[in-house]
């Protein structure tokens, strides 16, 4: 087994928190004003934008991966087998916006590097993928909320 499903933390997470720190100056920034309708206002606004970075960062992810396990546990996966095609990697190390791809038999995967579960490792970064012509055995699912393929599993394939 190369590769076996799992969540990943990644340094950018602990980025994720500090945009909490934007509803407590909003907060901050109500108190400033003498008029009861704005400070209630900007103190709505601030709750709700609380509550968006919550379920954007934290509870549509672990969501996403609880469903996902849960295909796994069921069964619910799809294998592909065959030689690696079309392989792209980003020149950099880091990903970014840059995505690596690759094709096996008509079924075309796409990470960024920074994924929290499924399979995100960039070939420069010791990826298992690491061109066209490998022979490789994917099990992999769809995620929930992206549509986008989650890799679960990668073997070696004779």
């Amino acid at each position: 087994m190369l590769y076996e499903f799992g969540y990943h933390f990644h340094i950018l997470d602990i980025f994720k928190g500090l945009f909490f720190i934007l509803p407590f100056c909003l907060y901050l920034f109500a108190s400033c004003f003498d008029s009861k309708k704005i400070r209630l206002l900007c103190i709505v606004f601030a709750v709700l934008l609380t509550v968006f970075f919550l379920v954007m960062f934290y509870v549509m992810p672990i969501s996403s991966y609880i469903k996902i396990k849960q295909n796994i546990d069921t069964g619910n996966i799809y294998t592909v087998e065959g030689e690696v095609s079309n392989f792209s990697t980003p020149e950099n190390a880091y990903g970014g916006h840059d995505s690596e791809s690759f094709t096996i038999n008509n079924v075309n995967f796409c990470y960024y590097g920074t994924e929290n579960y499924g399979y995100s490792k960039f070939m420069c970064n010791g990826g298992v993928v690491t061109g066209n012509g490998q022979k490789l055995r994917i099990t992999y699912c769809e995620n929930p909320f992206t549509g986008e393929l989650v890799i679960c599993y990668i073997e070696k394939s004779e």
